[in-house]
């Protein structure tokens, strides 16, 4: 009351301290920090009990915490393990427990060794191709906490309660952490695109040359123009995407619908599949006709490392000529994640016009650029609205 009558403030701010901790997964949604993968370490985490002291038949599921771990994947979270443990012994566990709720199918990646945790995550991370930040890690060790909170600070880390229903009401708080506003038919995939981009893994490390490789994976780019059925996937990318993102800017649903509305604007999206699967819609890009400029570039990083964004500029000018642009012009804004598309531009033919440290500024005379034609991989139209 003190503070009402002095200043008519009508909450303390210990209230607001808990009702923004309620409410800021949804402005780290909104702007590109929400977190991709759940990793969990095993031994009183996924079960209570040590496997190798308590044996198959001595530990206790943890099967509400699964549960809503297995709830999250269906959400396109990525489920992973990263625990000091025989390998033999935890699969044995996820295929055979009578009470495993969470099973060896709803796992992207396993990390079951003796090594070094630290090193383990940091594998984790260079494995799926996501950010060390976009982690989380449950444990119930305070040393592996510890450890983990201080050569990894990026990494969000939990310490699983000893009592199973503080552990329950913990997860909550985790889940947050991945809210997404809304779900896509990619998030349900998403599991089985890991699991795809595994098989291409080992096929290129058994390859003779990159090219060979490339060629074996009969790559298909299916391009959208404007289509209003996609608002709600291209909005996630733009605010999920940080790595291969130009200008990294977040468009909210209403944003996208707008610009896909706008006469002035041409949302170009694309999916793209081989023969292991399909990967999604995964590429966006968002064109200015007044400016003649691309407001926004993107691949996800799902399908990096298939030279997908040669033959992606290559469409993008195609539309772009189509609509009788002159000239290109391109932004490159920088950013703590997106390094590795810096002189981007550059390599597609663009002229850097103005460059600051944060800002690059390109040209692109369209009479003057070359497509790289990429053989092995087929473009074709998509339904358009």
């Amino acid at each position: 009351l003190r503070y009402y009558y002095s200043s008519k403030t009508l909450y303390s701010v210990d209230f607001y301290r808990e009702y923004f901790k309620d409410i800021q997964h949804m402005f780290f949604a909104a702007n590109g920090k929400t977190k991709k993968a759940l990793i969990f370490d095993c031994d009183n985490t996924l079960w209570k009990g040590t496997l190798g002291e308590d044996g198959f038949n001595g530990i206790k599921i943890y099967q509400e915490v699964q549960y809503l771990a297995l709830q999250l994947s269906k959400k396109g979270v990525i489920i992973g393990l990263c625990s000091k443990n025989n390998p033999e012994d935890i699969d044995n566990v996820l295929e055979n427990h009578p009470d495993i709720i969470l099973k060896d199918s709803d796992i992207v990646i396993k990390k079951v060794n003796w090594d070094n945790k630290v090193l383990n995550l940091q594998s984790i991370a260079e494995d799926l191709d996501i950010g060390i930040d976009s982690l989380v890690f449950i444990d119930d060790s305070s040393f592996e906490i510890g450890l983990i909170k201080q050569e990894l600070p990026a990494v969000k880390v939990f310490q699983a309660p000893a009592k199973e229903y503080e552990y329950g009401l913990m997860m909550n708080q985790v889940a947050n952490l991945f809210y997404n506003p809304s779900e896509t038919k990619e998030d349900g995939f998403k599991t089985q695109f890991y699991r795809d981009q595994a098989k291409r893994s080992k096929e290129k490390s058994k390859a003779v040359d990159i090219e060979s490789y490339l060629i074996s994976l009969g790559m298909v780019i299916t391009v959208y123009l404007d289509n209003l059925s996609q608002v709600s996937r291209i909005s996630q990318l733009t605010q999920k995407t940080n790595q291969f993102n130009l200008t990294t800017k977040r468009y909210t649903e209403s944003d996208i619908k707008g610009f896909i509305l706008d006469v002035d604007k041409i949302v170009i999206s694309i999916e793209v599949s081989d023969k292991y699967g399909l990967s999604g819609l995964t590429g966006l890009a968002i064109l200015c006709k007044k400016t003649s400029k691309i407001d926004t570039l993107l691949l996800s990083c799902r399908v990096l490392g298939r030279n997908i964004e040669y033959k992606f500029i290559d469409i993008i000018v195609n539309i772009a000529r189509q609509y009788k642009f002159k000239v290109l012009e391109a932004i490159y804004t920088k950013t703590l994640k997106n390094s590795q598309v810096e002189g981007l531009y550059d390599k597609f033919g663009f002229d850097i016009t103005r460059k600051t440290r944060e800002v690059s500024i390109y040209l692109l005379d369209l009479r003057c650029f070359k497509n790289k034609n990429l053989k092995y991989i087929e473009d074709k139209d998509g339904k358009q609205n």
